[in-house]
């Protein structure tokens, strides 16, 4: 499929669709788990940007950054939409906003070769929860940040 034109800009936690789109990146519609997610969103702490069609919000990424790297906290994108650019476009977006320093994610086994496809280098952490292996991501810095 080839890659879905979306418009991407920082967002608010109740921001149309975000927190339905953050389910699938918490892994658990479970709201005490959502909850939890939410907190460096709702207190500052991280950004979160949405990509949106005209019709719809489509895709989610969550972050923080430090002087010397970027963390993916979540990203996720809507089913239908999936395998359509959305993923890798919030990536770039989050490293244009933070050029210079790597970026980094943990994942688990059904999204380590996402990464990979997408410029990461990956090492496992093993079975950090039981019957669970997590996965290191990282992707080394960029030095070009195109205009926004």
């Amino acid at each position: 499929m080839s890659a879905l034109p979306v418009a991407i800009d920082e967002a608010g936690p109740d921001a149309d669709g975000a927190i339905s789109l953050l389910t699938y990146a918490v892994g658990s519609v479970d709201r005490d788990r959502l909850d939890v997610a939410l907190v460096p969103y709702r207190t500052g702490s991280a950004v979160l940007a949405v990509a949106r069609t005209p019709q719809m919000t489509v895709g989610v990424v969550g972050y923080s950054a430090a002087p010397d790297r970027t963390t993916l906290l979540h990203l996720a994108t809507h089913p239908l939409y999936r395998r359509r650019g959305i993923g890798t476009a919030l990536i770039h977006w989050v490293q244009s906003s933070h050029p210079g320093i790597p970026l980094v994610a943990e994942t688990d086994a059904d999204s380590v070769h996402f990464y990979e496809k997408s410029g990461f280098t990956s090492v496992s952490l093993g079975e950090k929860y039981p019957g669970v292996e997590r996965y290191l991501v990282r992707r080394a810095p960029s030095h070009y940040a195109p205009p926004r």
